[in-house]
């Protein structure tokens, strides 16, 4: 801490706003102007909090309390957040403010602007450029004031706008923690401002999404070089902690004014949409850059549509399990099935899980249909057996999101209690996207699962991005091979490569 505070103390001193540096809440560091914003010495300031200048209740009727909780959340978050509150000082009454808060590792930066008090500095502020407290680039304000200067003045001009996301940043941040997180984010918005072009403009625009606009050369293939060039640079360059190295991808969109729109916000909502088209382009060798497109949005309307949707499928029991029976060649008969989900939807029909799988795993809605997935399988199993006392094993497949849900082998135990089923009559089947997630949570909970006596297959193996050591690991107790070498069987490739899958196994 005091090392922070010493970092900060002159040039917080030399700020031109009230600045504030906040620990748990308190205020353990302010400039000059800080204080006698509220009329009171410096040194009484510190070991105060936020909450000791505002009233009890602010205009709205809103408990202050709960405006400074919320505004330290949406700041813990995302990083940045802007709001005004009404505050009050030692000596005067109540006064309008303009309050920016800023996350740096465990500190919050707080800075008040005067909207009420003679000479505030908010008109100025309009004209500034503003940077980002913690990459150092400008902020999602000021850039956004400059795009629609641009798009104002028009003037046949032509320009670009790239929308970069950081790809996986969130399992960073969760295995390495917050502080490793903004390193990283500085790092990297160093590297991208170092290898642009002279005039360009990037700004953080939150989280893990940086913007950059520009002016110059910017036909297709120039700003597609450009976009390559970028994440060139945060590919090759390892981020390295705890003696490890990281290597970060990013997906980029890209949108030209005035083809793509005539304003900043759809200028950017376009560049963001095709940022999310290339994110999906997984597992394809080219770099993850996508032009806008027009077909674009009418895809964005109809996955938000299906959201919707699919919101509701549980509730209006659209969704039901169909059984694909397994027969076993040997001995003849019907020993096992593996449970395939569908969803009838009252206006779209008949709707493909290849477009409604995914969007549940994007959207976190995959927790509660898996959940149902395996409870009807169960239900399945039990009225079965009580009905003609015939026994049967069903293979599941389990999503990569549930297997990172910490509490899933307990929540699986719970529905096996509640239908009295042995867990060898469930099968899990997993594939190999796991590898790209959270190994640790994904390890445990197939040790919980195998001890409740499931078994667990690698479905389509050999497409993905299995290791020996990945399934010695997991302990998986059966490869299904991809259906595209099956297929092909008595190719003597096809085949070479199916024998050794099964002396893997």
């Amino acid at each position: 801490m005091d090392k922070f505070i010493d970092a900060y103390k002159e040039l917080i001193e030399y700020f031109p706003l009230p600045f504030y540096v906040l620990q748990e809440g308190k205020i353990v560091l302010s400039n000059d102007k800080g204080a006698q914003l509220f009329g009171i010495p410096k040194g009484s300031i510190e070991g105060k909090t936020l909450l000791s200048f505002l009233p009890p209740r602010q205009p709205d009727g809103i408990e202050s309390g709960i405006k400074v909780s919320e505004a330290l959340s949406r700041a813990e978050e995302e990083g940045f957040f802007r709001t005004r509150w009404f505050l009050q000082g030692a000596e005067k009454g109540g006064f309008w403010t303009e309050v920016a808060i800023y996350r740096q590792g465990e500190f919050f930066l707080a800075t008040i602007i005067n909207l009420d008090g003679p000479g505030n500095l908010k008109p100025a502020l309009n004209f500034t450029p503003v940077r980002d407290y913690l990459t150092g680039v400008y902020d999602k304000r000021f850039f956004r004031e400059r795009l629609q200067s641009l798009c104002r003045k028009g003037e046949g001009r032509k320009f670009a706008l790239l929308f970069i996301d950081l790809d996986h940043f969130k399992e960073i941040n969760d295995a390495l923690g917050h502080q490793a997180g903004d390193e990283l984010l500085r790092d990297i918005a160093g590297q991208i401002e170092q290898s642009l072009p002279a005039g360009s403009l990037i700004a953080r625009y939150g989280g893990d999404e940086f913007v950059i606009l520009i002016e110059n050369g910017v036909e297709k293939e120039e700003i597609y070089t450009i976009a390559c060039h970028i994440i060139e640079v945060i590919s090759n360059k390892p981020f390295k902690r705890e003696e490890r190295n990281f290597f970060v991808s990013a997906s980029i969109g890209i949108a030209f004014y005035p083809e793509d729109g005539e304003d900043a916000d759809t200028l950017i909502k376009r560049a963001d949409i095709a940022m999310y088209k290339a994110k999906g382009d997984t597992g394809k060798l080219m770099p993850r850059i996508r032009f806008f497109a027009p077909e674009m949005e009418e895809e964005v309307k109809e996955r938000f549509f299906i959201y919707n949707c699919l919101r509701h499928a549980l509730e209006k029991d659209e969704l039901s399990l169909c059984f694909h029976p397994i027969v076993d060649l040997k001995e003849g008969g019907i020993r096992k099935a593996e449970v395939l989900l569908r969803w009838r939807n009252d206006v779209m029909g008949e709707v493909s899980p290849e477009k409604f799988i995914p969007l549940a795993e994007e959207t976190g809605l995959i927790h509660d249909i898996g959940d149902f997935v395996i409870r009807e399988s169960c239900r399945f199993i039990k009225e079965l057996w009580e009905a003609k006392g015939q026994k049967i094993s069903l293979a599941v497949n389990i999503s990569l999101k549930q297997l990172e849900n910490p509490w899933f082998a307990g929540e699986v135990k719970e529905i096996l209690d509640l239908f009295g089923i042995d867990g060898e009559q469930l099968e899990f089947e997993i594939t190999e996207r796991v590898a790209g997630g959270n190994m640790e949570i994904i390890e445990e909970n197939l040790k919980g699962i195998k001890a409740l006596g499931i078994s667990v297959a690698m479905d389509d193996f050999g497409t993905g991005y299995s290791s020996l050591d990945m399934l010695l690991n997991l302990e998986v107790d059966k490869l299904k091979i991809d259906r595209r070498f099956v297929k092909n069987i008595f190719n003597p490739r096809e085949s070479m490569i199916i024998r050794a899958i099964i002396s893997i196994a």
